[in-house]
């Protein structure tokens, strides 16, 4: 009965938490929270920031805490609003944002142990969901560094520790996670590979910087704003040149009020033409890419291209294409291929030449004077790539607005002030107007070299919009209207281009890439982006292949059920050999003291005869204990002064040490 109401007083009045562990729990809130800035909308923010606040004003009792119905209330307006501002979708950072929110309410009502407990478990599992939205070397890095902190606010909480400094509460939990590295590496390799949570098909609401499936004037422009990444690739052998290195990402060939697009059949082309499948990575290759993830379905390629390792497909045309979007880094390798020349059908004549009637009057009446002046088509195309070079056409970055209708005729004989988009939209309206098959293609042009890592890197500002035309006899051939205007677009890249105006990222005054220029910084960028690639490349994109390639390297190529079988075998004997290891040092101690475990089994043995006696006691409280065993007096006297001299007097008589344990061991038994 007392015992009860011990246990109604523990549980009716828990234990505050201390001082020091609601410290470490806020520091480790900070992170946890912050690394979700971009994905937590603004008030949720300022919310977490005002919960520390008052957590902090309470436990100092500068205000008191708030009773049941103003928590509840809070909770109910708080979950309305984030509804409200998250337009009720289900997504993988409203998902994150709510449980933002339930983070910060427990915060509210954290007084007891079992709510810091809860508390730190959330800190480690928020700071985890940060892998969803990126597995970049520097996001891993921040995730694992401030678990430590985590880690940190978890044992003030169990063990309400003493106030440490700083670096010594962190070396400390920090020298226990590097021990685990080795045991992780290991089993990183090892154990069989599944597919991680940020590959799965989640429904997300991220703005992905890319390319999309439509263009108008001025689209493009926009990207070229943009420093992000598009993606890494790396060649087997040759090297294009950068003249060569156009990335082919869409095909557009309907043109209809002012903007390009893929017609029904192009999608179809692209749907039905490849078969998705996951081939090898030991079949031939001329370059290998790894794209960064932007929310579409689509690759990019060299002309000429074939996928030959990847879980992709290539299209009739050379597009790469996914079954999904791409969510995370993806890699896939590519072979180059001569290609026959395609025939069209009339069918598809017509489609490449289809324009809305009643637009851009005065390019079509250009058109028809080109064709009634040159006969064949190669003639035409290469007197307006001349027209383009020798009059007053200028490549920029900000060029004028355009009109929403004729926006060719304002172009050409207007404005004659564009960016990549505009010479190739307009220039395929005028190769339509001259019966030329014509469709525009967009992608990225170009790259940076990265000395460090031996690879290029293709950014957003490298977006490039440019035409191919079908020519009887050679198919579809590659045209650049931009290359006849600006040559050090397609030779040097778009900084080179635009260098005069000064516009290059003048969007992103801080983007590094602005300033590649200066030696110390173009280093720094490139061993970043070098120790970046092999991360994702190496660890991150550490798939099934990879781990079969890696393994039959050193095991042979086995069948699959030897490696997971021999994989079994080797996780038992580590897991074995790491438990013998930690069992070890009492094991020893056991057997250098004998004496010491036959005593203790002693007086377990007593403590069951005797209630008056139990295994906590000292030899002196066990002689005086009363009791029911009067008969073994003298025998139990004798073994506890023998082990009283044996252990604290310092005797060290091994006959001696021997005879007790003799001893211990009959009374044992007789007991």
């Amino acid at each position: 009965m007392m015992g009860g109401r011990r246990l109604s007083r523990h549980f009716n009045h828990p234990p505050r938490v201390e001082r020091q562990a609601l410290i470490w729990l806020i520091i480790a809130l900070i992170p946890a929270t912050l690394g979700h800035w971009e994905v937590l909308p603004g008030w949720l923010i300022l919310f977490a920031a005002a919960v520390v606040a008052f957590r902090m004003a309470a436990f100092k009792g500068w205000i008191p805490e708030l009773n049941k119905w103003i928590k509840a209330s809070l909770m109910v307006l708080t979950v309305l609003l984030f509804a409200w501002t998250s337009r009720r979708q289900f997504t993988v950072e409203n998902a994150v944002g709510f449980f933002v929110l339930a983070y910060c309410l427990k915060l509210v009502e954290l007084k007891s142990h079992r709510d810091a407990y809860i508390f730190s478990f959330m800190t480690l599992f928020l700071l985890a969901l940060g892998l969803l939205f990126s597995q970049s070397l520097f996001r891993t890095a921040f995730v694992f560094t401030f678990m430590g902190v985590g880690l940190v606010s978890l044992t003030a909480v169990s063990t309400q520790m003493k106030m440490k400094s700083l670096v010594s509460s962190l070396g400390s939990v920090y020298r226990l996670m590097l021990l685990a590295v080795p045991v992780l590496a290991i089993l990183y390799v090892v154990f069989p590979r599944f597919g991680p949570l940020w590959s799965m098909p989640l429904n997300s609401s991220s703005a992905f910087t890319g390319l999309d499936d439509t263009v108008s004037p001025g689209d493009v422009a926009n990207l070229a704003q943009s420093g992000e990444r598009a993606f890494r690739v790396t060649f087997r052998d040759n090297i294009p040149l950068p003249k060569d290195l156009y990335w082919k990402g869409l095909i557009l060939d309907r043109y209809f009020s002012g903007r390009w697009s893929r017609s029904f059949f192009q999608e179809n082309t692209e749907r039905w033409s490849g078969k998705p499948r996951n081939l090898s990575r030991d079949e031939a290759f001329d370059y290998e890419v790894l794209l960064d993830p932007h929310n579409r379905s689509w690759g990019f390629s060299l002309d000429g291209s074939q996928l030959v390792a990847g879980d992709a497909y290539s299209t009739t045309q050379g597009l790469v294409r996914f079954t999904k979007e791409v969510k995370s880094a993806t890699w896939y390798r590519m072979k180059r291929e001569v290609q026959s020349g395609e025939q069209l059908t009339p069918a598809e004549i017509d489609r490449y030449t289809k324009l809305p009637q009643l637009e851009n009057p005065q390019t079509i009446t250009w058109a028809g004077q080109i064709v009634q002046s040159h006969d064949s088509p190669r003639g035409q195309i290469n007197y307006v790539l001349e027209f383009l070079n020798e009059n007053n056409f200028f490549y920029t970055l900000n060029p004028p607005l355009l009109p929403s209708s004729d926006r060719a005729d304002a172009f050409l004989f207007g404005s004659r002030r564009g960016f990549c988009e505009h010479y190739a939209s307009s220039i395929g309206i005028l190769f339509r107007a001259m019966g030329i098959p014509t469709r525009m293609v967009v992608g990225y042009q170009g790259g940076e070299w990265n000395t460090q890592g031996g690879f290029l890197v293709v950014h957003q500002y490298d977006a490039h919009a440019w035409l191919e035309v079908w020519l009887r006899g050679e198919g579809w051939v590659r045209v650049d209207p931009t290359a006849a205007v600006s040559p050090a677009r397609v030779e040097s890249g778009i900084r080179e281009a635009v260098a005069e105006e000064g516009t290059f990222l003048q969007n992103s005054p801080l983007s590094l890439s602005r300033f590649s220029d200066v030696n110390i910084v173009s280093w720094i960028r490139d061993q970043a982006e070098y120790l970046n690639y092999m991360w994702i490349s190496r660890v991150v994109n550490y798939d099934q292949e990879s781990q079969k390639s890696l393994l039959s390297r050193f095991l042979g190529n086995g069948d699959i059920k030897y490696i997971a079988m021999l994989l079994a075998v080797t996780a038992a004997v580590l897991f074995g050999g790491l438990g013998l290891y930690s069992l070890w040092p009492e094991w020893a101690k056991n057997r250098k003291q004998p004496v010491q475990r036959q005593y203790h089994r002693f007086v377990r043995k007593l403590a069951v005869k005797n209630s008056s006696i139990h295994p906590g006691m000292t030899p002196r409280q066990i002689l005086e204990a009363p009791g029911n065993l009067e008969a073994d007096r003298p025998t139990i006297r004798s073994i506890v002064l023998g082990f009283e001299r044996l252990l604290f007097a310092g005797v060290s008589d091994r006959a001696a040490g021997q005879q007790l344990l003799r001893q211990i061991k009959r009374q044992i038994n007789r007991l």
